[in-house]
């Protein structure tokens, strides 16, 4: 998550850190993440191999089981940047969650809690998160044509569905 800085700022706004919330909501035991280990690293500058610090994505997402039954877990952590996005991936990315969703025909399931769009992702981009047909779009498209979703916004959220 985002440090204890950022975990004492959502308990400081009355709020469960995101991982909290999947305890909460998925049958004991049976939360498995995936892409855990995505953020951004810093290095030294004397030393580009030294790891000095590391800021992971704004979200967590996996598998897991509600009432025995297997769905796909999205959920923005609010604690690292607002729950903003970055930098979503590279060479080697894995599924998303949504693709995941779509290819194993699974129930989706987000929870929304984020500043919504960062302006440096915006930057990156050269545009906002416009619905513009982008491939992203072409998978919420997907998505809400075979499986079943539950979308629950727990504060700010800005959304593109």
């Amino acid at each position: 998550m985002g440090g204890e800085r950022g975990v004492a700022e959502q308990r400081k706004r009355g709020k469960l850190t995101v991982r909290e919330r999947v305890e909460l909501l998925a049958d004991p035991g049976t939360f498995r993440e995936f892409m855990g280990l995505m953020g951004a690293g810093s290095y030294a500058p004397d030393d580009p191999r030294q790891l000095v610090d590391f800021l992971p994505k704004g979200a967590v997402d996996g598998v897991c089981k509600l009432n025995g039954r297997k769905a796909i877990f999205h959920a923005g952590d609010f604690t690292v940047r607002g729950g903003s996005g970055g930098s979503g991936g590279g060479m080697g990315m894995e599924l998303s969650a949504k693709q995941r969703a779509i290819e194993w025909r699974l129930p989706y399931i987000r929870l929304l809690d984020a500043a919504g769009g960062s302006v440096a992702t915006f930057e990156e981009m050269g545009r906002t998160y416009l619905p513009d047909g982008n491939q992203n779009g072409q998978y919420d498209v997907e998505l809400l044509r075979i499986s079943p979703i539950a979308s629950v916004v727990l504060g700010a959220a800005a959304v593109k569905w």
